[in-house]
């Protein structure tokens, strides 16, 4: 079996490409083994559930040692500098064991459906399952303090559907990005404001988790490797695309519009789409399954805006106009899906927050 670094044991290390600190729950990082010399070298976690080595097997006559983590921008100069001897085992270096079968294993394979009791975004049994909010409890929180009970006559917090998460994914790299997002959005709902690079980044990967986790908690569509590929990655996969637009439903502040998007022959699926409110902002994230260029989309007087890819350096927020609970669902069906085209009227109410300068 491949040895890996036990997730509990470490959360900082150097990187053995630039040096610099490799944070475990925020940065984007590989696991890298090899031999002494440096003649042969393997990466774990370089894509979903795909392990890079130089051709197996490894020397017989030299011992297997794992070397330490980098970035993953910094792979190439890693692996650069164990070739060239600058890369030494620690005299308590962990020896690193192979076993074919890791590299012959079928029940990792990205295209499946998540496993039934398994970590949806890791696969693995390593840390005991807990349950990740669907709605997170920071925004339960704000709905809470603006009135919003689960009943006519019930004060305890507001509560959501959950999903079995691994106590290691849901207490870090996923812990740090709604962190990361939670005051950006609190933000948001409150105040009218500019939204660079940066803070569409942090709301795309956070619409892209929950679109994550939205599908394992309900249709369970969308293969496990774009979820492996969001945890070792820490960004939307290439081929998912995120918008964002205005919501003004207060009596449905939360609300989740799965769209299926089927092929000429009304079998295949094509792409999944999961539009999804947050009280005041809506979320839309289409996931192809299937190769094909994105038809020109209604953004509905500019009231919806792309933030992955990133399609412009500053988002002026709100936009334009509003959805509501009605129009909101003509928002979720704006992918054409190659069959009869859904047709309905549409009325937007014109955002009342005073635009920034």
């Amino acid at each position: 079996m491949v040895e890996r670094f036990d997730p509990f044991k470490w959360s900082r290390e150097p990187c053995l490409g630039c040096g610099e600190v490799v944070k475990r729950t925020r940065d984007a990082w590989v696991e890298l083994g090899g031999t002494q010399s440096g003649s042969w070298t393997i990466a774990l976690g370089v894509e979903a559930y795909l392990i890079w080595s130089d051709p197996l097997p490894p020397p017989p006559d030299e011992s297997l040692y794992i070397l330490g983590v980098s970035h993953r921008s910094c792979l190439h100069v890693a692996r650069a500098r164990h070739r060239s001897g600058q890369i030494v085992p620690s005299g308590n270096a962990s020896v690193l064991t192979l076993d074919q079968s890791d590299f012959e294993a079928s029940d990792i394979r990205p295209d499946l459906p998540p496993r039934v009791g398994a970590c949806p975004f890791c696969q693995f049994r390593v840390s005991p399952l807990t349950e990740e909010d669907v709605f997170p409890r920071w925004l339960l929180k704000e709905l809470h303090s603006r009135g919003y009970r689960n009943g006519p006559r019930d004060r305890r917090p507001l509560r959501g559907p959950t999903t079995p998460v691994c106590a290691d994914c849901n207490n870090g790299w996923m812990s740090v990005i709604e962190n990361d997002a939670s005051s950006l959005i609190l933000s948001l709902l409150r105040n009218a404001q500019v939204i660079d690079e940066v803070a569409q980044s942090k709301l795309a990967l956070w619409a892209a988790l929950k679109a994550l986790v939205i599908d394992v908690a309900s249709t369970r569509l969308l293969p496990r490797g774009f979820g492996h590929d969001l945890r070792i990655r820490r960004k939307p996969h290439q081929g998912i695309f995120v918008w964002i637009a205005a919501y003004g439903d207060r009596d449905q502040p939360l609300k989740v519009l799965p769209w299926i998007i089927y092929g000429t022959d009304g079998d295949n699926i094509l792409a999944v789409c999961y539009t999804f409110t947050a009280y005041r902002m809506a979320f839309q994230v289409l996931v192809p399954l299937a190769e094909g260029d994105l038809s020109p989309l209604e953004t509905f007087n500019n009231s919806v805006d792309q933030i992955f890819p990133l399609k412009e350096s500053e988002i002026v927020w709100p936009p334009p106009f509003q959805f509501d609970g009605e129009s909101l669902v003509v928002l979720a069906r704006r992918v054409y899906d190659n069959r009869e085209p859904v047709r309905m009227e549409v009325t937007l109410r014109r955002t009342n927050v005073r635009r920034p300068e």
